[in-house]
C-alpha cells in the first residue's frame, strides 16, 4: 500500500503534523511509510507515538533547562554581609571585595 503525503513544512514539526502521524500509525500503515509519506525520521515517529501511547498527547514536551548551582557557598556568612549591608546597593557597597567580581567593578 503505497500512500502519498505531502507535508507543508518538512523542517518545522508542527501539532497539526505530529497529529497526523500519530494517527496514520494507529491505523496500521508502517512507519517507514509514514516517515516518507510526511518527511519526518523514523526516530521521530517512534518517540511521538512513545509519547502519545504514554500521555495520550502528541504535543511537544516543554524543555526545562537543569537546576543551577549555587553561586551562595557559605549561606551564614552571606546573610551576616546581608544584615551588616542589607540597606547598600551594590554599587555603593565597599564591602563587597570579598564576594568576588561585581558587573559594577
Amino acid at each position: 500500500m503505497a500512500i502519498c503525503l505531502t507535508a507543508r513544512d518538512p523542517i518545522a514539526y508542527s501539532q497539526d503534523l505530529r497529529v497526523r502521524a500519530v494517527d496514520l500509525l494507529m491505523r496500521g500503515i508502517s512507519v517507514t511509510q509514514v516517515s516518507r509519506g510526511l518527511k519526518i525520521s523514523r526516530p521521530t515517529l517512534y518517540r511521538s507515538k512513545q509519547q502519545f501511547e504514554k500521555t495520550g498527547s502528541t504535543a511537544a514536551l516543554k524543555s526545562v533547562p537543569p537546576p543551577q548551582p549555587s553561586k551562595i557557598q557559605d549561606g551564614h556568612r552571606f546573610q551576616e554581609f546581608v544584615d551588616c549591608n542589607g540597606d547598600q546597593t551594590q554599587q555603593c557597597s565597599s564591602s563587597t571585595v570579598g564576594w568576588g567580581e561585581s558587573s559594577y567593578n
